[in-house]
């Protein structure tokens, strides 16, 4: 039946605060949801069953979720970035192209030193296979899959986590992702686009 399949969340005592569904029923993970409720708490649970969502207890003081080609990331509070799942073109993988492991277990992934820090991210958005960040500073902070140009910038088809050439006087205030587009949203309500 292609109806929608309904998910029971027996512990879910906080309202949910956001959802994030992708993925590819090929290779070794299959479609995962993951979702964030108000409280900070993030379950996840296979789309192709109705299976009870399962807290992933790792995480604490999440902010943000999002998911791409059978792999998820958790941005929290502080900054941090956390990923899980099959990394085929290098989302989970943000200081270099490396590809094609699976991460069994939730990973910090530590993001490249700029200025003699790390950024601090507030926004994260992922397509199939690749991710873009927002940072404190206004940075965009793209990597992974670039086949298509998803990245905004001339780097290889698999590249490592850097900043886009500004693009906007105005600073940028979201980013979105979605298969192998980006797009980015400034204060003046400019939205550009980029990848095909």
């Amino acid at each position: 039946d292609p109806g929608p399949i309904p998910i029971p969340f027996p512990e879910l005592n906080a309202p949910p605060a956001q959802v994030a569904a992708r993925g590819s029923t090929s290779g070794t993970r299959t479609e995962i949801g993951v979702l964030l409720d108000a409280t900070g708490r993030v379950w996840e649970w296979p789309l192709n069953q109705s299976t009870p969502p399962q807290r992933l207890t790792d995480l604490a003081g999440v902010t943000s979720v999002t998911t791409g080609e059978r792999y998820a990331l958790a941005l929290t509070e502080t900054g941090d970035l956390y990923g899980w799942g099959y990394n085929p073109r290098g989302p989970l993988r943000p200081t270099s192209a490396s590809m094609g492991e699976t991460l069994q277990t939730i990973t910090r992934l530590d993001m490249p030193i700029r200025d003699n820090a790390r950024p601090t991210l507030i926004a994260i958005a992922s397509g199939d296979n690749h991710v873009l960040a927002l940072d404190t500073q206004g940075r965009i902070w793209a990597w992974g899959a670039n086949h298509n140009q998803q990245l905004g910038r001339s780097c290889g088809s698999v590249c490592a986590a850097d900043t886009l050439m500004p693009f906007t006087d105005l600073p940028i205030v979201s980013v979105s992702a979605g298969g192998t587009r980006s797009a980015a949203l400034d204060q003046g309500g400019n939205l550009f686009v980029w990848g095909a």
